[in-house]
């Protein structure tokens, strides 16, 4: 399948904690293989450095829906 759907739009508070967690506002009916991330803005610097990108979610199983 090669639908994209937007999973949520998503900030990172910079005067919070490193480690932040985001709940995704929808939940596709399929399984999904590939999760791409765009970054869009970085507080103004030159470069922008991500380290890690955690994903956490349910196996997919048929009749799940």
């Amino acid at each position: 399948m090669d639908t994209r759907v937007l999973l949520g739009d998503f900030m990172y508070d910079i005067k919070g904690p490193p480690l932040q967690f985001f709940v995704i506002k929808t939940q596709p009916d399929y399984p999904v293989k590939i999760i791409e991330m765009e970054v869009t803005s970085n507080y103004g610097a030159e470069y922008t450095s991500l380290y890690r990108l955690r994903v956490h979610g349910s196996l997919w199983k048929p009749g799940n829906e």
